[in-house]
């Protein structure tokens, strides 16, 4: 068995990649605003977290991809990130019917979405670091492998923070993060059809 590797792209993904990566976010991140864009948008936002001087994608490799995390060096540069392809996500939203994906990009553009947060903690998630999106391929979870990876991540990332923060709508992520990682929950963020807790760690 070829063995499991864990490394920072920072060149544009081959189409084996990027569709890999794409196969385990409708999977794994169904509920996010991502994955509900077409395969060809999805691999256009990955290529351009890549070259960003904001934004880094990790991956874990064993073969061909089998987990992939983005992390933001502040979570406004995901938005910005967006706003580079706006329309054309905005017009492949609709023409999906994707309307609560539309939904939660507005609520979130307009800053709606963190009114459960206190002032303090808002503080907390506009000024570190953000996880976005870490999904494991479901053969290859439940192995310890989210644990290392994340390891990997703080200590490979450029970017420097007190804290980092993500965001989980589901019971298992949520328990990985805090029993794992030592993550504690600040808050939920208003996202439909679930809300999101979102969790922070000091590094």
């Amino acid at each position: 068995m070829q063995q499991i590797r864990f490394k920072k792209i920072n060149k544009k993904l081959n189409f084996s990649q990027s569709k890999k990566i794409v196969l385990i976010l409708k999977l794994e991140n169904k509920t996010s605003i991502l994955a509900n864009l077409s395969n060809a948008n999805i691999d256009k936002y990955l290529q351009e977290v890549i070259k960003s001087e904001n934004l880094e994608l990790f991956v874990i490799i064993q073969k061909n991809v089998i987990g992939y995390a983005i992390l933001a060096k502040k979570p406004k540069f995901l938005i910005d990130n967006f706003e580079k392809f706006k329309f054309n996500f905005f017009f492949d939203l609709l023409f999906s019917l994707k309307f609560i994906s539309i939904f939660n990009i507005v609520i979130s553009k307009f800053k709606f979405d963190s009114m459960m947060i206190s002032r303090f903690n808002k503080q907390i998630v506009s000024n570190s670091l953000n996880l976005n999106l870490l999904a494991i391929e479901k053969d290859h979870q439940s192995k310890g492998l989210g644990e290392k990876f994340l390891k990997y991540i703080f200590k490979n990332s450029k970017f420097k923070s007190k804290y980092i923060v993500c965001e989980t709508d589901n019971i298992r992520s949520n328990s990985f993060y805090k029993k794992k990682l030592n993550f504690k929950s600040i808050g939920k963020k208003v996202r439909f059809p679930k809300f999101m807790d979102v969790l922070a760690k000091r590094l």
